[in-house]
């Protein structure tokens, strides 16, 4: 992307750059070019890296179209307490003893009512 950005006129950039936009359904500036016409694809594409941009930062991103950008906040990372593989054992033994269980009982029950 930052080539295909590299790759415009000045004032292709600075649309990109300067402008903003509200992309229908989400209430977030984004982008409109300087005639005030703009696609939404295009709007879209800007407000995705907007929220790229301002969600893992600068260090993890490079802004290369140099829009001023405000750092979101985001969740913070929970490390898991339990092993993820151990939960799944748990889960696949309970399942096939549910299964073996109600098996057992389906065929006592029909021997039953074959002795009768």
């Amino acid at each position: 992307m930052n080539s295909f950005y590299n790759g415009l006129d000045a004032e292709e950039q600075g649309k990109l750059h300067d402008a903003t936009f509200t992309v229908e359904g989400s209430g977030s500036s984004t982008v409109v070019s300087a005639t005030g016409e703009t696609s939404q694809s295009v709007a879209e594409a800007i407000a995705r890296y907007d929220y790229i941009i301002a969600k893992y930062g600068e260090s993890s991103y490079t802004n290369f179209i140099n829009r001023t950008i405000t750092p979101i906040a985001g969740a913070p990372y929970v490390i898991p307490t339990t092993n993820t593989n151990s939960s799944t054992i748990i889960i696949v033994v309970v399942a096939l003893t549910s299964i073996t269980s109600i098996g057992v009982l389906l065929v006592i029950k029909r021997k039953r009512s074959l002795v009768k």
